[in-house]
């Protein structure tokens, strides 16, 4: 089913799900809070009441025992004055308290009691006075401690209920606080089962089905079977099913090639060891244009391209010194001046001393390689926003945005990010060397310093340089600098001077000299690796065409001299490798524009 779900549909239930449940656990989380935030506000309510309560008692203590003491003050006024002093501070408590017991009906009920004592208290201390000027304070003394007990007891009722509730409050406090910290324990823990499982789903769901597809754009460009198709209903099983079409239509285009062969329609044409040609068949008047009658006795190299007649030399040679056959591509001229590209397939016959080759049109086969760089663009471009939305979710659970991850869960993430960290390089390589190849990434020109280049190359070679016990010496005569792009120049020293460094033995020293000759600058990096086999050296700089040896095994995406080579020739500039098996490799490029300082 998550298969059959749009991508869009499955980032939003990747960041809904985490979502949801941080908004319950906080909501969960608020509710115990303000339950342990009334527990204590009750907690001060009942010290606050207990506090005014024993304001009332000593007001009343007060009052009792001005009233004990009728006949002792004989100043009216100083009686006035204390007898409002003792009113005012009653009825601020009263008021306070009505205030506090709002909520509480019980304690109400007895301060409500305790008010109706104090009015009739007040009503009986007016008929005391009397008594007290007739018959003397022993007359009035017991009434006074019986009215004033009374309201005592009804005050004391109520600092009884208050006083337990304050004692309660820590009890209950401390359960809460029990609750919230189980509470936030197990927010964590489900936050981390929930992380672990979101990125285990998501690692099943889509970043393996995104390996498999970018394994097959290279698996299809070397030749190899494809992985099984995706099952589900989503862009990525869209995309794997066009893929497999065009996959099916370029084995379907091969095998019409090999009926070709097979039915002779290539050019089948013997060469002398002298280099003429001697039998031609009837294929050279559609492959070149030209009757076999007009290139019996040609030499052959008249008919190959002008750059390619040195490796087609060597090529024959070699398959005379082995004894054997060989098959190598080349261009040949036609007769209006076009060129056609062809397969040469070369058995060289000791008894004859003559070559028999057959000499097949493969420039359909190159308008195909066309359509798989187009296709190989449109996967890059397709893939590279669900990917950037997965590395953004990788950091998210890297950083511990949805919970900490146990250490498997770390290990995992780690591996998770490295693969897609690769994913992302191997398509931003092709987006590259598409727009280089294709002329539509237009070069930043400005006036460079080769020295400016250089040490930023070395600055991101230093944990390369660290890790494999290598160091980088810089040969460089005098300043000098250029007109060109230095971000690409500096892509294509890193590209150069990394490999090297991969290549060479820990301890050794990879050298970069840069020369200045009449105006053209030449950059060359030496290693003194295990060197680059002679048929090779030829199309390592193209698409995935890498040495036994080469950057698979290396870490790498088969892709970064295929880019140093359209960045240096869209400077107007050359490319080229020099190299002997078992003494290590110069690759050099030349620039041209050179400036002085």
């Amino acid at each position: 089913m998550f298969n059959s779900l749009k991508l869009s549909q499955k980032m939003i239930i990747l960041v809904a799900v985490p979502l949801l449940f941080e908004f319950a656990f906080i909501m969960a989380l608020n509710q115990l809070l303000e339950q342990s935030e009334e527990e204590r506000q009750r907690e001060y309510i009942a010290r606050t009441i207990i506090s005014h309560v024993n304001q009332v008692h000593r007001v009343l203590l007060d009052s009792a025992t001005a009233s004990a003491g009728f006949s002792i003050t004989s100043d009216p006024e100083q009686r006035e004055r204390r007898r409002k002093l003792l009113s005012n501070e009653m009825t601020k408590q009263n008021k306070a308290l009505q205030k506090l017991l709002a909520d509480k009906p019980e304690a109400r009920a007895h301060f409500e009691r305790a008010e109706n004592l104090m009015t009739e208290a007040s009503a009986e201390l007016k008929v005391m006075k009397r008594l007290f000027r007739q018959e003397g304070i022993l007359a009035v003394r017991d009434k006074i401690k019986t009215v004033f007990g009374k309201l005592s007891d009804q005050l004391d009722t109520i600092l009884e209920e208050e006083r337990q509730a304050e004692q309660l409050s820590p009890k209950v406090q401390a359960e809460q606080r029990e609750k919230i910290q189980a509470v936030l324990l197990a927010g964590v823990v489900l936050n981390t089962v929930i992380a672990i499982g979101l990125m285990l789903f998501l690692t099943k769901g889509i970043t393996g089905r995104l390996a498999m597809l970018m394994e097959n754009t290279v698996r299809l460009a070397r030749g190899l079977p494809l992985n099984p198709p995706l099952s589900g209903d989503d862009e990525l099983t869209h995309l794997d099913t066009t893929f497999r079409e065009m996959a099916f239509a370029l084995a379907i285009a091969s095998m019409k090639e090999r009926a070709v062969v097979e039915y002779s329609a290539d050019m089948i044409f013997s060469i002398a060891r002298s280099g003429k040609l001697e039998k031609v068949s009837r294929a050279s008047e559609a492959l070149l244009d030209y009757l076999p009658e007009d290139l019996v006795d040609q030499h052959y190299l008249q008919f190959v391209l002008e750059e390619d007649r040195e490796f087609t030399v060597k090529a024959l040679e070699d398959a005379r010194s082995e004894g054997g056959s060989s098959s190598f591509e080349n261009g040949m001229n036609r007769k209006d001046g076009s060129i056609v590209n062809t397969l040469w397939s070369v058995t060289w016959s000791d008894a004859d001393e003559t070559f028999f080759c057959v000499a097949h049109d493969i420039t359909a086969r190159k308008e195909i390689e066309t359509l798989k760089r187009d296709f190989v663009s449109m996967v890059s471009h397709d893939l590279r926003t669900p990917l950037t939305s997965v590395q953004s979710y990788l950091e998210l659970l890297s950083d511990g945005i949805y919970g900490e991850l146990n250490q498997s869960g770390k290990a995992r993430l780690s591996e998770l990010t490295v693969s897609i960290d690769r994913l992302v390089k191997l398509i931003c390589d092709l987006l590259d060397l598409d727009r280089l190849e294709s002329g539509s990434l237009t070069l930043r020109l400005h006036k460079q310093s080769v020295g400016s280049m250089i040490d930023q190359m070395q600055s991101a070679c230093s944990a390369l340089k660290l890790e494999k016990n290598v160091s980088v010496e810089v040969v460089e005569n005098v300043e000098m600098k250029l007109n060109a792009d230095g971000d690409r120049l500096v892509q294509v020293l890193v590209n150069l001077v990394s490999n090297a460094i991969k290549f060479s033995p820990p301890g050794e020293t990879v050298r970069v000299s840069v020369t200045n000759e009449d105006g053209v600058i030449k950059v060359q990096v030496t290693d003194r690796g295990c060197g680059i086999p002679e048929e090779f050296q030829r199309t390592i700089f193209d698409r995935f065409k890498q040495a036994p040896d080469g950057e698979v095994q290396k870490g790498g995406t088969g892709l970064g001299l295929a880019i140093s080579k359209a960045i240096v020739e869209q400077h107007g500039g050359q490319i080229g490798v020099e190299s002997e098996e078992g003494k290590g490799s110069t690759f050099w490029f030349t620039l041209p524009n050179a400036l002085t300082t």
